[in-house]
């Protein structure tokens, strides 16, 4: 049982605990998914009031050094957690991080250079530097328009997009309009990452419903619409992140019907839609009156292509003209023209079959290192089912001291207990197919030890 010595540390006892928490944890000495003592217990073992433990213990959750599991007690996070998935660092012990869910860098990537070159050679690139009305805006989001037709959501106006500077930024504006500090809001049991930054910025309570292999559980989903209090859901029914689900037409017509029974609005968020291997009817096509729909293009052209937009054909959000500068008004201008010339030109869509193709390539390595086929050639990040959430923190600690990074279901639970359990490898953010090769060998021996 981990006790500590807290005689070493200056300060107030709560903070001095919280050292030890710290030192101990990044010395090995607490290891990922240890249980800690309870509360009282310790401070009786330690001889210091219990509010000193319970607020050590508070500040430590807080850091994301500790979770809290109602009924099972306190245990040592996996030390990636959520928010350090956006950090993108590479400490000199990490040799492979595949913690990051993005597109691999292309061979001989020169598109940028080339158009960079032929619209200096059009106009000058000053007027990137100036700001825009709201006109202004209009080629591009025709483009968008053409985009979405091109993977499956049809029918929408250019007058109808919003833009934004990414997908992040348009699920940050959407909810600051929809959701009210303290209220409920459901999504996956295991959710975006990102999800979780922005319901704590905002105050919100995530609510995770369970996940089948064929997306969010609709019973559960439905037994908890009964209890009331919902207004919102937020679904990636497409290449689900981390799991890789992806809804059927017939579950996702199914959950239509909820919405509409229930009167719930969904944000659909359709980032990695694109490269599924097989087309998906989006929900904002089976619903459109109750589905505000985000997607963008960094996930599917180019990362650095901070690009987003927000379909709302229900004006949930009350968006418009008057309303432009909230949200496009932070999109880079230079950035936008590029967008455009490779959305016009065919570039965009060369980008998204050449970054489906690569994905294949190391889906194949991965198929037969684990001797298991993938059901999602294309998507950029690949799930490893394990029993348990000790299990994949134990696993992906193990991985840590061998020098590659992934991303456990901790990352991305929104209760600290329900599954599905395992680990998440983001495929692309391997340098190159070696790379990949050894992580997924370590992995393979590594795993067979559990």
């Amino acid at each position: 049982m981990w006790l500590p010595y807290l005689d070493q540390y200056a300060g107030p006892r709560y903070l001095a605990l919280l050292k030890a928490l710290e030192t101990d944890i990044r010395t090995g000495k607490l290891m990922p998914g240890e249980r800690l003592p309870p509360q009282r217990l310790l401070a009786d073992l330690l001889g210091v009031h219990l509010s000193t433990i319970t607020r050590a213990y508070k500040a430590a959750i807080e850091r994301n050094l500790l979770t809290a599991e109602t009924g099972n007690g306190t245990f040592v996070s996996f030390p990636n957690q959520a928010n350090r998935l956006f950090a993108l660092s590479h400490p000199e012990k990490i040799s492979v991080d595949l913690s990051v869910s993005t597109s691999p860098q292309l061979a001989n990537d020169d598109d940028l250079n080339q158009t960079l070159a032929s619209l200096s050679q059009t106009r000058s690139l000053a007027s990137c530097l100036a700001y825009r009305s709201w006109e202004a805006w209009f080629p591009l989001k025709q483009a968008l328009a053409g985009w979405l037709g091109q993977h499956g959501v049809q029918d929408v106006s250019p007058e109808a997009i919003t833009l934004c500077a990414g997908a992040q930024h348009a699920l940050t504006e959407v909810l600051s309009r929809m959701a009210k500090t303290g209220e409920s809001v459901l999504c996956e049991s295991l959710t975006y990452p990102g999800l979780k930054t922005v319901a704590a910025q905002f105050g919100i309570r995530l609510q995770g419903i369970p996940l089948t292999d064929d997306g969010i559980d609709l019973a559960a989903l439905e037994k908890r619409l009964k209890q009331g209090g919902i207004r919102l859901l937020v679904l990636m029914p497409t290449l689900q992140n981390p799991t890789t689900a992806s809804m059927s037409l017939a579950t996702r017509q199914q959950l239509v019907q909820l919405l509409a029974q229930y009167q719930i609005t969904v944000i659909e968020e359709d980032v990695y839609g694109p490269l599924a291997a097989a087309a998906h009817t989006p929900l904002l096509t089976l619903a459109p009156e109750h589905v505000i729909y985000i997607s963008g293009l960094s996930k599917t052209v180019a990362p650095g292509l901070r690009l987003g937009m927000i379909v709302d054909p229900g004006q949930h959000l009350g968006l418009g003209e008057g309303h432009w500068h909230s949200t496009s008004w932070y999109v880079n201008p230079l950035l936008a023209d590029v967008a455009l010339r490779w959305l016009e030109d065919g570039t965009a869509l060369r980008r998204l079959r050449n970054q489906g193709h690569e994905l294949q390539a190391r889906h194949q390595i991965v198929d037969e290192l684990l001797k298991e086929k993938t059901r999602e050639p294309r998507c950029p990040h690949r799930w490893v089912p394990l029993p348990t959430a000790k299990d994949s923190a134990i696993l992906a600690g193990l991985l840590a001291s061998h020098g590659i990074l992934v991303a456990a279901d901790s990352v991305f639970s929104t209760d600290g207990k329900t599954g599905p359990f395992g680990i998440r490898l983001a495929l692309g953010t391997a340098t190159d197919h070696s790379q990949l090769r050894y992580a997924i060998e370590t992995l393979r021996e590594l795993k067979q030890r559990l």
